[in-house]
């Protein structure tokens, strides 16, 4: 039998049991042999007895295991809330990092604005088209769609890129383009 033992089970044993003991006092109201007249009731009474003390252990080892199942799953639930509260502490943690994460990128993007350093519009432009190429190689010939992590990741950046790009911020559209290179390189 698997499963838990329910009250049923036990209601079940124990209905079995009293049926089992009303055929047994049925038998023993059977007029007895003329040759045993005195042996079958002291026969009949030990066999109930007997039945009695089976009955009760088996409910009692039903009991035990209904106990350590209930045991066991309230255990079990407790783990798993346990879990689900991890799960949820991690994702939150995992949102935070990468909201500091994306923080950091704009603010890198910014400092090279203010900059305005040596890259020339081409420069960013050419850096562009060559990751924009690779992005789409990487989809063909690779198989990678628009599910891997990498090439959305990279996609995103390259569109932020092209965004500091119209601003004239070159050194902002060549550096988000080389981060988008960088996330196309592992996906080869």
């Amino acid at each position: 039998m698997t499963g838990p033992i329910t009250s049923g089970h036990c209601r079940n044993i124990l209905t079995a049991g009293a049926v089992l003991f009303v055929l047994l006092i049925a038998a023993c109201q059977t007029p007895p042999k003329p040759a045993e007249p005195a042996a079958q009731p002291d026969t009949c009474n030990e066999t109930l007895g007997e039945e009695k003390k089976d009955l009760e252990k088996n409910l009692a080892r039903s009991e035990t295991a209904r106990k350590d199942l209930e045991e066991k799953i309230a255990d079990t639930q407790l783990r798993l809330l346990e879990k689900d509260a991890e799960i949820r502490a991690l994702q939150e943690q995992l949102r935070s990092q990468q909201k500091a994460l994306d923080d950091a990128f704009l603010e890198v993007v910014r400092s090279k604005a203010k900059m305005r350093s040596l890259e020339t519009k081409a420069e960013a432009a050419s850096n562009m088209a060559e990751a924009e190429i690779a992005v789409k190689a990487l989809k063909v010939e690779y198989g990678a769609g628009d599910q891997d992590a990498d090439v959305r990741r990279a996609e995103q950046l390259l569109k932020m890129s092209a965004e500091e790009l119209n601003r004239d911020n070159y050194g902002g559209a060549l550096y988000l383009t080389n981060q988008a290179k960088a996330h196309i390189k592992p996906g080869q």
